[in-house]
């Protein structure tokens, strides 16, 4: 009796809207709860600095140092187009990254950061213009007020608040969302949904690389279009359909991957709204082929016709869809679905004006097309294997990597046991989502939002150019946290347990989860810190991965410049050296390791073994900016070296170093005229003058270099005279 009575009053509860489980009073104790979560599982990243890819999109992008000013070049340009200029290379990636909203938003923090010390504010103002003559791994640029490391620091603290912030609102949003449209009679669902998602330690990387800050945006925008969607259906307001293709639209320019609300909405609505939608309508079905015509036409277009086909396709958006709103009985879903329409084909304007579809160069770079080197079987079996490495991570987090790139996943084969437990597991739980979205259950929606999402980023739709990425599955760890919050709450209902015990049960395990994933989420975030924590702790996780090896490397020899590591300096460019070695075993066209490799080499004073190694990089790419300040500093040792050696008499030794000096850097005063000066101790003047001439022309007023092409033009001469008599004397009978 009193357990008929308990479950009345859970009943009752949560016909009111309130929590049966969870002992809050209200909701807004709720939204306190998560914003603590929020707050106290990433405050540790506030210390953090930039880490991975932030430099290609942040600190070493031009636009976003120019502030406010830089924002309609951001807007109008491909995300890495900074990057692509500063390395002379060209679009390297099919399809193009047109990601703008975050990179507005890093643009509007640097107002308030400022200009770094030495008061520029354009990407080239280190690493690549540092004074040919110095060694490239120090932080002082030539004007003696850069340091790189303060670049490296200034402002993150901002930054990284921020992208703690966003992730927190989105929280907190997505709460919102659930307790008010979708489980309205089911606040407890609502929360544990929201809490399992806030707390899962996958999401580290969104949030402490800063770079990632468009998945944050990408998914809030998402979950504030479901919530205009509903608003718009409910109250019928103008305003909110505007609202709901405004964030549609937003969501767009935080990353692509909202594409795929063009599916969810509709279902969702039918799972949850079904009295809104008659799919036994035609009018319903020739909106729908109004949108996917539209947006056929928009990708298919030529860069040379682009004014002519964006009209096309808008008018043809919004005239099909006005002329079916007045017929069409339900006529809010029509009046939404334009406003999507209409908010999508905007978006592909911009995307179109701005971004190259297809890549300027052939993809034959690994590292950008993973399954370069699979045969088709080898590749799909693989992009399958992966999806099951997605789906142990949901399960257990660990050990997390910032990087799962060639050749960190083997290739697989569709006689893998991992493959074909993959494709039988995610074809059964296919077959489920389809049978559930059939009877209308609220479980199908999470599933149907898992694997849309899943299906832009498993290279099953499309290649993405990467294997895998935490970072990737973000949005699908949504599905994936309403299914296991669904299937705890509805599971222990099933079973019959008191309330109480419920209660006990649910209480308990989310409070396990949250110090378990909590400690987990704080200790990953500080490996997070910067590069030197993040690939020294990675490239054990993943050994064998090309990127996390060379990045590895070169963080110890950053390691090794450190005052504080002098005495083990050399023990840190010789485990740098192990680790590029490696990675140019695994992928021997690897440029940035024959770059860094060269210059462990330079460190231990090899200075052969660096012209060989970087004469190699060179041959892969020809303009790479870096080499146009090693060759010249390589230049400058051999120089060193060769005048040493000839001090000492070493006169053979000191001009084949100098030799090498001038392969460098031919292009140095000091260079030629310590060759010139080398050869002339040695006696051969036709070289010693050939330096000078040379001298000359570099420094054309060098008193030091006019006084030694004389001292050898004289040699010279002397040396064809006494040549000449010797010529001239008959030899001996």
């Amino acid at each position: 009796m009193a357990k008929n009575k308990q479950q009345f009053k859970a009943a009752k509860i949560e016909e009111k809207g309130m929590f049966s489980i969870f002992p809050f009073a209200s909701a807004r104790i709720a939204y306190i709860v998560l914003s603590i979560i929020g707050f106290a599982f990433y405050i540790n990243t506030v210390n953090n600095e930039f880490a991975l890819d932030d430099g290609i999109i942040i600190h070493k992008n031009e636009f976003v140092m120019k502030g406010s000013k830089g924002i309609k070049d951001i807007m109008t340009h491909d995300a890495y187009y900074s990057f692509y200029r500063q390395m002379n290379a060209e679009d390297q990636l099919a399809g193009g990254r047109y990601r703008p909203l975050s990179v507005v938003s890093f643009a509007l923090e640097q107002n308030f950061i400022g200009t770094y010390p030495n008061g520029r504010t354009d990407a080239n103002s280190w690493d690549q213009n540092k004074n040919n003559t110095q060694d490239p791994g120090e932080d002082v640029n030539e004007d003696g007020l850069y340091n790189e490391n303060d670049a490296l620091t200034r402002g993150t603290g901002l930054r990284h608040f921020n992208n703690m912030l966003f992730y927190t609102l989105s929280i907190l949003v997505l709460f919102g969302f659930l307790k008010n449209y979708l489980f309205k009679n089911n606040w407890d669902l609502a929360f544990l949904t929201t809490l399992l998602f806030a707390i899962h330690p996958i999401h580290t990387e969104v949030v402490a690389n800063m770079k990632s800050r468009d998945e944050i945006f990408s998914f809030l925008f998402i979950i504030l279009t479901f919530i205009y969607t509903f608003k718009a259906l409910e109250l019928k307001k103008t305003s909110h359909f505007v609202m709901a293709g405004f964030m549609y639209f937003l969501s767009l320019l935080s990353k692509e991957y909202a594409f795929t609300l063009v599916a969810i909405i509709p279902m969702m609505i039918y799972i949850f709204r079904p009295e809104l939608i008659d799919f036994k309508d035609k009018k319903l079905w020739i909106t729908f082929a109004a949108f996917l015509v539209s947006a056929a036409v928009m990708y298919k277009m030529k860069e040379k016709a682009i004014p002519f086909y964006m009209l096309v396709a808008l008018i043809f958006t919004i005239g099909s869809l006005f002329i079916l709103s007045k017929e069409y009985k339900n006529k809010t879903f029509v009046a939404l679905f334009s406003s999507l329409s209409i908010a999508f084909v905007a978006y592909m304007c911009f995307r179109l004006f701005s971004v190259t579809l297809k890549p300027a160069v052939p993809d034959t770079e690994v590292l950008n097309n993973p399954y370069l080197f699979a045969t088709p079987d080898e590749k799909w079996a693989t992009k399958i294997f992966v999806l099951l490495k997605y789906m142990k991570l949901l399960f257990v987090p660990h050990p997390l990597s910032s990087d799962y790139s060639f050749n960190t996943i083997a290739y697989r084969k569709f006689t893998s046991w991992d493959t074909l437990v993959s494709l039988f597991m995610y074809l059964s739980v296919a077959a489920v989502t389809l049978w559930l979205f059939l009877k209308k259950h609220p479980l199908a929606f999470g599933l149907i939002f898992f694997f849309a999402n899943l299906l832009m980023i498993g290279n099953i739709l499309m290649d993405i150019g990467a294997t895998m990425g935490e970072r990737l599955i973000y949005h699908s760890s949504f599905g994936f946290a309403l299914c296991i919050a669904w299937l705890i709450l509805e599971g222990l209902k099933k079973i019959n347990l008191s309330l109480a015990l419920q209660k006990n049960i649910v209480i308990g395990l989310a409070i396990m989860l949250t110090g378990v994933f909590g400690y987990k989420t704080i200790d990953r975030n500080a490996e997070w810190k910067n590069d030197i924590t993040l690939f020294t702790t990675d490239v054990n996780t993943v050994p064998n991965s090309v990127l996390c090896l060379g990045n590895a490397g070169a963080r110890w020899i950053d390691l090794s410049e450190r005052p504080e590591n002098k005495d083990s300096a050399t023990a840190y460019v010789n485990k740098a050296i192990g680790y590029l070695s490696h990675s140019l075993v695994l992928h021997p066209k690897y440029v940035n390791g024959y770059l860094n490799l060269g210059l462990a080499q330079m460190k231990l004073g090899q200075l052969d073994s660096a012209y060989t190694t970087w004469t190699r990089a060179q041959a892969l790419y020809p303009s790479n900016p870096y080499l146009q300040s090693y060759f010249p500093y390589l230049a400058v040792n051999y120089m060193n070296k060769g005048v040493t050696l000839g001090q000492s008499g070493k006169l053979d030794e000191a001009t084949k170093a100098l030799d090498k000096a001038i392969a460098c850097n031919p292009n140095s005063y000091d260079i030629w005229y310590n060759y010139a000066g080398v050869y002339f101790t040695k006696g051969n003047f036709q070289k010693a003058k050939f330096g000078f001439e040379n001298a000359l022309k570099l420094n054309p007023n060098s008193e030091q270099a006019k006084s030694g092409l004389g001292a050898a033009t004289t040699k010279l001469t002397e040396t064809q005279n006494t040549n000449t008599v010797i010529a001239a004397v008959p030899p001996n009978k």
